[in-house]
């Protein structure tokens, strides 16, 4: 289940038919592992700034919605087997806020002149990434 889950999140296409080679899915895994590490980091991070009470209940608000679409994807499937990752695409938004977050917290260790190019670096590697994927594996597919 976890690993339908994370393969069809990051990418399996074609009605979970292309199915990406398995060192794809380990570098994803590693910057996914990376990047919860430095949200947890963040979150648990008692020298960093106090947050104003309106973004402390926003990233509350955020977390206790990821949490219940959690819930929901277990619950659903429970009932039908659908390990599809495209049921937590409604949980992208606080996904997207808690690595943003690590990701902030990561670039952190680095030299403050390397920061810019380090996201630069990782935000270009994944547009390669999603060119590589449409024209090597979701464009052949589709030609069939």
């Amino acid at each position: 289940m976890a690993r339908t889950t994370f393969q069809s999140f990051w990418g399996q296409f074609g009605w979970m038919g292309v199915v990406l080679p398995a060192r794809i899915y380990k570098a994803l895994a590693l910057l996914s592992a990376l990047l919860v590490a430095g949200f947890l980091w963040w979150l648990f991070d008692r020298r960093r700034p106090r947050l104003a009470p309106f973004q402390r209940a926003s990233l509350i608000l955020l977390l206790v919605l990821a949490f219940l679409i959690l819930l929901e994807f277990l619950g659903y499937n429970l009932t039908f087997v659908q390990h599809q990752g495209r049921y937590l695409f409604p949980a992208l938004i606080p996904i997207g806020m808690a690595a943003a977050l690590g990701l902030d917290r990561l670039a952190g260790v680095l030299p403050q002149r390397m920061c810019p190019w380090a996201t630069t670096a990782l935000f270009v590697g994944l547009a390669t990434l999603d060119v590589y994927c449409l024209f090597k594996f979701i464009i052949p597919f589709l030609a069939r």
